[in-house]
């Protein structure tokens, strides 16, 4: 007996040497027993009501609008660019700490026109990643945003250095 798509099925091989027929071939008949239509029913039901799980929306609160599910590959994908995010960050900062120069503060600067021409063969997110380590407090430049040509003499200064286990919260 076997069940395959909700239909149980029971094989019986019965060997005919009927001497009435005149056969040269052995055959073997193969014999179905069937589900009941409500069993079928039920069966497909229950897949209908899986399908339709997996298709309902989660419930959100306010903590977690907005947020991909816990354990989604969204959420890895969001964990590995944030990962990925903090170590040009990390680069950015040793780069104008090396290619800088120290003011009488001794702290290190360098104009957005050398950064931009020295650091567009490393990376082309320049911008984005000078905003974010503004964000997070590693750097500091006057202006929200800064543009090649228009904003080349504009001082960035490198405050404090990321930590090598420097991560952005997802």
């Amino acid at each position: 007996m076997e069940t395959v798509n909700g239909i149980t099925t029971t094989t019986t091989t019965t060997s005919t040497t009927d001497n009435n027929r005149i056969d040269n071939n052995d055959s073997d008949d193969e014999t179905y027993e069937y589900v009941s239509l409500a069993e079928r029913i039920s069966s497909y039901q229950k897949k209908l009501e899986a399908e339709q799980r997996k298709l309902e929306k989660p419930c959100r609160t306010k903590s977690d609008y907005g947020r991909p599910l816990e354990g989604s590959q969204t959420q890895l994908r969001g964990i590995k660019a944030y990962d990925t995010i903090a170590q040009e960050i990390r680069d950015l900062c040793s780069f104008i700490e090396t290619n800088g120069t120290k003011n009488e503060d001794n702290q290190v600067t360098i104009t957005f026109g050398q950064l931009f021409e020295s650091y567009e063969m490393l990376s082309n997110k320049l911008v984005g990643i000078l905003l974010r380590a503004c964000k997070q407090g590693f750097v500091h430049f006057v202006g929200e945003i800064l543009y090649q040509r228009r904003d080349e003499n504009v001082v960035i200064t490198l405050i404090k250095m990321p930590p090598e286990d420097f991560k952005l919260t997802y």
